[in-house]
């Protein structure tokens, strides 16, 4: 019996560690008792090292077997003996001699781990002769077997320090250091200094930047008093796209990515169709509701290129415009799994539709989903990659320029509380099934996508057979390694039993952010992973939210209060979005770094804020929050009948179009005119993608003579791609 799908009661468990902060102090509410101190800030947490049994293999005579190592051959005449003959630390190392043919390895005594200890290996190696022998981190379960390993060899000449990092799976009991050799060539290493490290925790940074702060999760928050985290399910509209065409069979998947194009002047969709194989296909809209599949003559498909084929094979993936990069034929970028080969591919194009190998492929090893972003704010493409961990995980690499990319690091998989949700929802376990991941205002958010297993496969494993529903939560991060789910409510809900995608629900690789909205397509399945291909269909829809609309924090006809841990503020104004219904109102007053009252800025000065307002600027009668910038403060806001979506500190005389705001000074040009005004002067436009021309001519012009930086003028244009000026509604 196949099980659905449905979470009742879930955010339980959300709101448990956000109504229990205690409140630091400052001005109280009327019958509250006296509030403490907040707590001082712990000083920056550093690494740790975990013991290893004779890790400089001191502690065995020369020509001996290391003390505390577990020495294992296959073949004839290999051998891990200690010798004094030449050490990096110490008087001593390792000889790991391989005859070619055989085997040797060296086990370390085991080091117990939980869930998410992010440990590093670090050692040194010499080759002698031949082929290197290798390093690895190897993780076990309680029996003893592989649950994921990851290992590396050295180069060059003379000792060589390395590093070798990945964090700990979900089962995962214990771990050990592994010197293994078994090249055909044979070889012989030396090795020494054996270390076992675990990173430093997570650390808190105050500067808050001058974009929207979310709360999605508790990375500013100090305490909080009655007041619920909410997660607002997306709007959804659809389907929008359906399989009509033999390459599609019953069965399209938004494993892409669907933007704005400005230069195009058009919304544009790379989508996988699912017939006799996975291909990556095109689609374009006016309005982003009704498409078109256009055929492009590029790809055969059984004897025609009459068809909307861009790449085959091609499914899970993403495209990236990119107007920055200075050759043209590089402007869109996409990374995919063809299959075969089974790698994670990459390929430029200078118009979206005639696709070209990059240099280097493949890009990334490979499982079977990715998802790729670029972040403006930082110059760098952002990919969310499927790695082999043992159980389905996802892992972050990042590049500056879609050639070369960094090795793939731990960043989520399911964790205890996902596994307690499975089983209250009658499922055997929980799994990660893919982690969209972009920028946006201060953050990083993210889509996990998770599947909840309600059958095994076939072979008795959790592996490709597996049969259970998928859904989406939302997710935030800081560094694209450390995720934060405080609430694992649905953010796209799965459809009533019935229509098209009660099944299971996957999103696209990125965000359409508009004035007033924030939006992205979804794939919908109307069965479970494990229903034949032939059984099932799917489809496209979107989804829609209030901008910063995600998740927000609730006060009932009581006051509630937020309180924020130390920022380091730069802006000079205080800006929030929120939702406070007929009678709600948001005050809030500003606390020195001790939780202090700031004078000038108290509760009884604060103006409040009502109605629905996705940008209202908080005042205080008789003070200036400009007077306050560059000093370590604390805000309390004071929230009643209403939902706070997000906050923001940023200068008010910055360059936005409409909603959508830059951050950068509109500062006064030639003739004493800003940015603003040189934009306007070219008024009216006639549609979206004018404006956005005009703005990035503007711009440029302004970066030519000096007054923007590079980084300010891509700012400048991603404000107004994502603005609603001369846009189509929909």
């Amino acid at each position: 019996m196949r099980l659905r799908h449905r979470r009742p009661g879930i955010v339980l468990f959300a709101a448990t560690a956000l109504l229990l902060g205690a409140v630091p102090g400052g001005s109280a509410q009327p019958g509250a008792q006296p509030a403490a101190a907040p707590p001082a800030a712990a000083p920056p947490a550093a690494e740790t090292q975990h013991p290893i049994a004779n890790p400089s293999f001191e502690d065995s005579a020369p020509g001996a077997a290391p003390a505390g190592w577990t020495v294992r051959t296959t073949g004839t005449g290999g051998s891990a003996l200690v010798t004094d003959a030449d050490a990096a630390a110490g008087a001593q190392s390792l000889r790991v001699v391989q005859p070619a043919g055989s085997t040797v390895t060296a086990t370390s005594s085991a080091t117990p781990v939980v869930q998410e200890q992010r440990l590093s290996v670090r050692g040194r190696l010499l080759l002698e002769a031949g082929a290197s022998a290798s390093l690895q981190i190897y993780y076990r379960k309680a029996d003893g077997t592989r649950m994921a390993d990851r290992q590396v060899t050295t180069t060059g000449t003379g000792w060589q320090e390395l590093d070798l990092a990945l964090a700990a799976p979900p089962v995962a009991t214990d771990v050990v250091v592994i010197v293994r050799a078994a090249s055909a060539t044979g070889g012989t290493t030396l090795v020494d200094d054996i270390r076992l490290v675990e990173e430093a925790p997570e650390s808190y940074d105050p500067a808050l930047g001058q974009q929207q702060e979310l709360l999605i999760d508790d990375y500013r928050i100090e305490a909080v008093s009655d007041l619920e985290r909410v997660v607002h399910p997306g709007t959804k509209t659809g389907p929008v796209l359906t399989p009509t065409k033999p390459w599609e069979s019953n069965m399209v998947q938004i494993y892409g990515s669907a933007f704005w194009d400005p230069s195009y002047g058009k919304y544009r969709m790379y989508y996988a169709g699912i017939a006799s194989g996975w291909r990556m296909l095109y689609a374009e809209s006016d309005d982003g509701l009704t498409w078109e599949k256009p055929e492009l003559g590029v790809v055969e498909y059984q004897g025609s290129t009459a068809n909307n084929i861009v790449l085959a094979p091609g499914g899970s993936g993403g495209v990236v415009y990119d107007p920055h990069d200075p050759d043209p034929n590089r402007r869109y970028k996409m990374l995919t799994l063809p299959n075969p080969p089974r790698t994670y591919q990459a390929f430029f194009s200078p118009d979206g539709f005639t696709w070209t190998p990059s240099p280097v492929n493949p890009a990334l090893p490979a499982a079977d989903v990715i998802t790729v972003d670029y972040d403006e704010e930082n110059g760098r493409f952002v990919a969310m990659s499927k790695q082999p961990y043992g159980v389905r995980a996802f892992f972050v690499s990042t590049s500056t320029d879609f050639v070369h990319w960094s090795t793939p690091e731990y960043a989520l998989a399911a964790d205890d509380l996902d596994q307690q949700l499975a089983h209250a929802n009658g499922a055997l376990e929980a799994q990660t099934y893919g982690l969209p991941a972009m920028a946006y205002g201060n953050d990083y958010v993210g889509f996990p996508w998770m599947l909840e297993i309600t059958e095994l496969a076939p072979d008795g494993t959790t592996g490709g057979g597996v049969d259970g529903p998928s859904y989406v939560q939302i997710a935030a991060s800081r560094d694209l390694r450390h995720w934060h789910r405080p609430d694992r409510s649905q953010v796209v809900e799965l459809g009533p039993d019935g229509t098209w995608d009660d099944g299971m629900i996957f999103t696209s690789s990125n965000l359409i952010v508009t004035d007033t909205e924030v939006s992205m397509y979804y794939g919908g399945w109307d069965d479970t992973h494990g229903v034949p291909g032939g059984q099932r269909s799917a489809a496209i829809g979107k989804v829609t939210w209030r901008k910063d609309g995600w998740v927000s924090l609730r006060a009932g006809t009581e006051t509630g209060t937020l309180t924020t841990k130390v920022l380091e503020v730069s802006g000079d104004s205080l800006v929030v979005n929120a939702d406070l219904g007929g009678d709600g109102s948001l005050r809030a007053e500003l606390l020195d770094a001790d939780g202090e009252p700031l004078p000038g800025f108290g509760l009884a000065a604060s103006n409040p804020v009502t109605g629905d307002q996705l940008a209202a600027e908080l005042t205080w009668a008789g003070a200036d929050f400009a007077a306050v910038a560059g000093q370590p403060l604390r805000i309390r806001f004071h929230l009643t009948g209403g939902d706070l979506y997000s906050f923001t500190v940023a200068d008010g005389a910055t360059i936005a179009f409409g909603g959508s705001d830059s951050g950068v000074e509109n500062r006064a040009g030639a003739g004493d005119r800003t940015l603003v005004e040189d934009v306007w002067a070219h008024a009216p436009f006639r549609d979206h993608g004018q404006f956005v021309r005009t703005v990035r001519d503007v711009a440029e012009h302004w970066r030519g003579e000096g007054l923007l930086t590079r980084g300010e003028a891509r700012a400048v244009q991603l404000a107004a791609a994502r603005s609603d000026i001369g846009r189509t509604h929909f």
